[in-house]
């Protein structure tokens, strides 16, 4: 699904682009239809991301994959050079403290393992990558 209309002219047959809202009970599918679900960088996007989770297990045929690619937006500094008063880190601190005033949480990478676990995936894998952003 997307959210929006403009799309490739071209795609494999098997392949069809649905202008739906994730965060709904019904997805415009059958249940059991999709074989790969793909999220990337949703944080914020829902109030609960675990409904998102749990809609694509019941969305996904059996053996079917769900992966999600997401950052965590908390910073964090490997040789303690970066003190609370620094920049980035209160910018990125006011954006989770506004984003959980509103019930948006930008923390949610970390969660995302046992989220699908307690949907009911199994085999999951999560890979973390550190992700340098300043000097």
């Amino acid at each position: 699904t997307d959210l929006s209309p403009i799309q490739p002219q071209w795609v494999p047959d098997n392949v069809r682009f649905v202008i739906d809202d994730a965060s709904e009970e019904d997805w415009m599918i059958a249940p059991s239809s999709y074989d790969y679900i793909h999220t990337r960088v949703l944080l914020g996007c829902f109030t609960d991301f675990r409904h998102i989770v749990a809609n694509a297990f019941r969305y996904l045929r059996p053996g079917g994959w769900l992966e999600s690619q997401d950052y965590m937006h908390t910073l964090y500094c490997d040789d303690g050079t970066m003190s609370e008063a620094y920049p980035f880190q209160r910018w990125t601190r006011t954006q989770d403290e506004a984003a959980m005033a509103i019930g948006r949480p930008l923390r949610i990478a970390n969660k995302l393992r046992k989220w699908y676990e307690d949907a009911g995936f199994v085999d999951v894998h999560e890979v973390v990558y550190k992700l340098p952003v300043n000097g």
